[in-house]
C-alpha cells in the first residue's frame, strides 16, 4: 500500500507563465504567444523557479501550477511516446539530478514495468527501455499497414497528415531492434507525394523540395496561405469542403497507450508478450 507523503523539489518553470495578481492569466498557449511571441518568450525567461509536489497518495503524479504529469498506467495517459517526451522535457528544463530523476520514475512507473528497466541507470535509458517493453516486433507490420492505408481526407490539413505518418513511422521503428530493420524514409515520402494534388507537386518542383523537411516546409506554407485566404474570404469560408474532416480517434489500445488501433487488434497484448520481462522456469 502506497504511503501518502510528499517530495518537494525546486524546479525551473516549464512552458508556463505565472498568474498575475489582477487575475488576467496568460499562458504561452494563449493570445499573447500567438500575437506577441517574442514578448511571451521574454516573460518566460524572467520566471526562474516554482515549487511543486510529488504526491504519493490517491492523486499520484507531479503537480505544478496548471500542469500534471500522471502515473504511466493512469487512464489519463493516452500515448506512451508523448508521456516519455514530456518527462524528458521536464528533466532537461528543470535540471533534474540522476538521483531525483530515478526517484520520480520510481513513483511514476508501476511495478509491472519496473523489471524491464531495472538494469538501466539513466533517465533516457530507462525511458527507452520502457518503450522497448511496450512496443513489440509483432506490431511492426501493423504500423506499416496503417501507413499504407492512411488517407489524407481523414486529417484537417496536409501538415496534420504528414505528422500522422511520421508518428506511425516512429512507432514502427520502435518495434525494431536494429537500424537496418527500420522503415525507410523513402516509403513515407512516396506515400506523401502519392496524395498530393498536381498543383502541390508543381510547387514542390518549383521550390526544388526533395527531402522530407523541405517538402513539409513548402506544403506548410501553402496550407497556411490557403487557410488565411479562406478565413478572410467569406464566400470561400462558407463552403463545405470534402477534404476537411475530423480524424478518427475512436480507437484506443490500453496496452500501447495510443489510439492507432484497438486493444483487440494488439498482437502484443493478445499474446501476452512484454519484452525484458520473461521469467525462466526452475530446473
Amino acid at each position: 500500500m502506497i504511503k501518502q507523503n510528499y517530495l518537494q523539489s525546486s524546479l525551473k518553470h516549464d512552458n508556463l507563465i505565472s498568474e498575475s495578481r489582477n487575475s488576467r492569466t496568460l499562458t504561452l498557449r494563449g493570445p499573447q504567444y500567438l500575437l506577441q511571441p517574442e514578448q511571451a518568450r521574454k516573460i518566460e525567461q524572467t520566471f526562474e523557479k516554482v515549487r511543486f509536489t510529488i504526491n504519493l497518495g490517491e492523486d499520484s503524479g507531479i503537480e505544478a501550477p496548471q500542469r500534471i504529469i500522471h502515473v504511466f498506467t493512469d487512464h489519463d495517459v493516452q500515448d506512451v511516446l508523448s508521456w516519455t517526451q514530456s518527462v524528458r522535457k521536464l528533466a532537461v528544463l528543470n535540471s533534474w539530478t540522476p538521483d531525483l530523476a530515478n526517484k520520480i520514475l520510481d513513483i511514476l512507473i508501476s511495478d509491472k514495468y519496473k523489471e524491464g528497466i531495472a538494469d538501466k541507470r539513466t533517465l533516457d535509458t530507462k525511458l527507452d527501455a520502457l518503450c522497448d517493453t511496450v512496443f513489440s516486433l509483432d506490431d511492426y507490420s501493423l504500423y506499416r499497414n496503417l501507413i499504407a492505408s492512411a488517407q489524407r481526407s481523414n486529417h484537417p490539413n496536409v501538415t496534420a497528415y504528414i505528422q500522422y505518418l511520421e508518428d506511425l513511422k516512429i512507432r514502427a521503428d520502435m518495434c525494431c531492434k536494429s537500424n537496418e530493420d527500420k522503415l525507410p524514409d523513402r516509403e513515407i515520402l512516396d506515400k506523401i507525394i502519392s496524395t498530393l494534388s498536381q498543383r502541390e507537386k508543381e510547387c514542390l518542383i518549383f521550390n526544388e523540395a526533395s527531402t522530407l523537411s523541405e517538402i513539409k516546409h513548402v506544403l506548410h506554407k501553402m496550407s497556411t496561405m490557403e487557410n488565411f485566404y479562406q478565413i478572410n474570404n467569406r464566400s470561400v469560408a462558407t463552403r463545405t469542403t470534402a477534404s476537411t474532416t475530423t480524424p478518427n480517434i475512436q480507437k484506443y489500445c490500453s496496452y500501447h497507450k495510443s489510439n492507432y488501433h484497438n486493444t483487440s487488434e494488439c498482437r502484443a497484448k493478445s499474446e501476452g508478450k512484454l519484452n525484458n520481462q520473461t521469467q525462466k522456469k526452475p530446473f
